[in-house]
């Protein structure tokens, strides 16, 4: 008889559980996780296609397709990334990214990058990277690099080349690859106004057109076509 009651009442609380649970919480069928009606979906398993949103904070594991999407703290992808018309304050990437138009305070990718209209200002990048009509503050990147009708501060490239076009360059460091015998930096109608400095001795400077650099040159000898 006790038992019974008892199960009757721990029935009673669940329904009543579930039933108030309902009323200030949902399930949101695109992420796969649930959210508050108060706030948005921050954390997204599997792909994610978000468009017209905004963020405290955002995770997603899986790939993630991000249109006009501002995010107000930390953002995480652990998959690919296409991101358009987005602002991040800080953004992780584990994975491949394609970003056109975004603002971030600071960017972080581990991937192959195609970066278009980007305005930043710390970015990070392990991968072959391509960047254009782009302003970033400090880029520090691990692969090659090929930027066009950008400019940036300060580079820091760990590379075998690295060509800039039509763009505007502060400072450059060429930070040694020990697994190539020679590092090249192309500079096809741009300007470095600071100095540029190989870490390895040996390598090669290439000006094409109207490139100058204004500061010194460490490490390299410079060829002119």
């Amino acid at each position: 008889m006790i038992n019974g009651i008892l199960l009757l009442l721990c029935l009673i609380f669940v329904v009543g559980f579930i039933g108030n649970c309902g009323n200030c919480c949902k399930r949101c069928d695109s992420c796969k996780v649930e959210q508050s009606d108060n706030s948005k979906c921050s954390k997204f398993f599997g792909a994610a296609d978000l468009k017209d949103q905004s963020f405290e904070k955002l995770n997603v594991y899986g790939a993630a397709n991000l249109e006009d999407v501002k995010v107000a703290g930390d953002t995480e992808i652990k998959g690919v990334l296409n991101a358009k018309k987005c602002q991040f304050k800080e953004l992780e990437v584990l994975g491949a990214a394609n970003i056109t138009d975004v603002r971030a305070d600071e960017v972080e990718i581990m991937g192959a990058t195609n970066a278009k209209e980007l305005i930043a200002h710390d970015v990070e990048i392990k991968g072959a990277t391509n960047i254009s009509n782009s302003t970033i503050e400090n880029l520090k990147i691990f692969g090659a690099l090929n930027v066009e009708n950008s400019n940036i501060k300060d580079v820091k490239a760990t590379a075998e080349k690295v060509v800039f076009k039509n763009s505007h360059v502060v400072s450059l460091d060429i930070l040694k690859v020990t697994f190539f015998k020679k590092q090249k930096l192309e500079l096809i109608d741009s300007t470095i106004d600071g100095n540029v400095k190989f870490e390895k001795d040996g390598g090669e400077i290439i000006l094409y057109g109207k490139s100058v650099i204004s500061g010194k040159v460490e490490g390299a000898t410079i060829i002119k076509k």
